[in-house]
C-alpha cells in the first residue's frame, strides 16, 4: 500500500465533493499489490486534509493506516500510512504516505494553469501514463 513515484508530471488534486485543494504535489500511482487499483500519492497534503476515526490494518498488507477526509465537506478522500509494514518498507522509497482514491479527487496536471484546472478542461480521474507503483 506504499507509494512508488516515477517523477513524471505532478498533479494538483482537489476534493471531488467541494473542490478544495487537498494537495499541490501528487503523483499518479498504482498499488503494487493490485496494479488495477489507481490512486494519487503525496508526502505533503494541504491543511484541508485531516485524519479521521481510528487506525486499522490495511487490507492488502500489514501497514497501519487511517482514513483521511476533506476538512471542508468531510468526504473521505483516501488514507494515511501511519506505520508501514516490513514488506512495504522494503519496496518503498518515495516517502509518499498520503494516498488519495481517484474517485474521491479531481486531478489537474501541474503543467496546466489553475484557470484551466478550475473549468474542468484538463482534469483527470484515472487515465494516462506516468503511473507510479505503490503498495
Amino acid at each position: 500500500m506504499m507509494p512508488h513515484r516515477d517523477g513524471k508530471t505532478g498533479h494538483m488534486i482537489r476534493c471531488f465533493g467541494c473542490c478544495s485543494v487537498v494537495c499541490r504535489r501528487a503523483s499518479r500511482s498504482v498499488l503494487l499489490s493490485n496494479v488495477q487499483i489507481k490512486v494519487y500519492s503525496t508526502d505533503t497534503p494541504t491543511g484541508y486534509v485531516r485524519c479521521t476515526r481510528d487506525s486499522y490494518m490495511a487490507y492488502s498488507c500489514k501497514c497501519t493506516v487511517i482514513d483521511v477526509e476533506c476538512k471542508c465537506c468531510r468526504m473521505i478522500l483516501g488514507y494515511h500510512i501511519l506505520h508501514p509494514c516490513g514488506s512495504c518498507m522494503t519496496g518503498w522509497s518515495s516517502g509518499h504516505r498520503w494516498i488519495f482514491d481517484t474517485s474521491s479527487v479531481i486531478s489537474t496536471p501541474k503543467k496546466a494553469s489553475l484557470k484551466d484546472g478550475l473549468n474542468g478542461s484538463t482534469t483527470h480521474h484515472d487515465q494516462g501514463d506516468g503511473e507510479v507503483k505503490i503498495r
